[in-house]
């Protein structure tokens, strides 16, 4: 979840797209898990990511590195958690 969150807050590319690459049944899953983990939807997502853009992302960093799977280009809007 947390790569397609990047991709969300991070391009203008459309949910589909970002959905389809991220191996989501659909968008409406995408949206779904997305308001289940930020607790808004796509699209405020993505307003807050632009006014955010330089909040660290801790939490799906830490999250990556303690799975073992850290991300070289870790998401820059943290989830609520």
């Amino acid at each position: 979840m947390c790569d397609a969150t990047v991709a969300i807050a991070g391009s203008l590319r459309p949910l589909t797209e970002i959905a389809h690459v991220y191996g989501f049944s659909d968008t409406a899953h995408l949206a779904r898990q997305l308001r289940a983990a930020s607790g808004m939807p796509p699209s405020a997502y993505r307003a807050v990511a632009r006014t955010r853009w330089h909040a660290p992302a801790a939490r799906c960093a830490r999250a990556a590195a303690d799975d073992g799977r850290a991300d070289s280009n870790p998401p820059r809007v943290p989830l609520r958690g």
